[in-house]
């Protein structure tokens, strides 16, 4: 536990402090491989990728067509300057370090590991309800989210429709929020007894993987 946790403030560090490309890219390569190891299946990388497409296109678009300098000519001429591609470049990979990171760090621990994190911290006292409340709340945001898809993917005029079905899952959202509160409230001490855990070891099998990762990440960080 004590080389997750070095790793974790190591992840933090390389956010913050990295400003070329290369490193940048490596780390995120590093980074795939954590999470592959920590059980991150393919439809997940697939997603993720799916769902920082929609942010990046935005970021290239402004960036590239009101960022003055030399315009790109080729194959076709459109207003796009060169530095702004490089600064939409720039601002993606950083973003998407911190994605890939953050699901990192998540995974790094597990649940009761965390709880016991939190245990021993007065803020932890105030979290915990809330973190019950969310991994509660997961699995049927999901199923929500899938179900309004379908059903709008099956409608005639669809995009004319958009506002009205998100704000119907934004209202069954809340509903489901407000029914996990309640029955969190009224069976708060049995899960309270049933999230106790055993102390994490120190030092597990898994660890080695994460150490030779931190090592390889600060490689990066400090010759590349």
């Amino acid at each position: 536990m004590i080389v997750r946790v070095l790793l974790l403030v190591s992840l933090f560090i390389w956010v913050v402090a990295l400003n070329e490309l290369s490193p940048i890219f490596l780390l995120c390569f590093m980074f795939f491989y954590l999470l592959h190891i920590q059980g991150f299946a393919l439809a997940n990388f697939l997603r993720s990728f799916y769902m920082l497409t929609w942010l990046f296109f935005p970021i290239f678009i402004f960036h590239g067509f009101f960022t003055s300098g030399t315009m790109v000519q080729y194959p076709i001429y459109l207003p796009i300057s060169e530095e702004g591609l490089l600064r939409a470049l720039d601002l993606s990979t950083h973003l998407g370090l911190v994605f890939f990171s953050a699901l990192v760090a998540f995974r790094l621990f597990s649940k009761d590991e965390w709880f016991g994190m939190l245990g021993e911290s007065k803020a932890g006292i105030y979290l915990k309800p809330y973190i019950h409340l969310i991994s509660g709340l997961r699995s049927e945001m999901l199923q929500v989210l899938h179900k309004r898809k379908k059903e709008w993917l099956k409608m005639e005029h669809r995009w004319s429709k958009l506002p009205q079905v998100l704000l119907s899952m934004i209202q069954n959202m809340l509903v489901q929020a407000k029914e996990q509160a309640s029955k969190l409230w009224l069976d708060w001490d049995l899960i309270m007894q049933e999230s106790g855990s055993q102390p994490a070891s120190l030092y597990s099998s898994k660890d080695r993987v994460y150490l030779i990762s931190m090592m390889l990440g600060w490689g990066i960080f400090w010759f590349i």
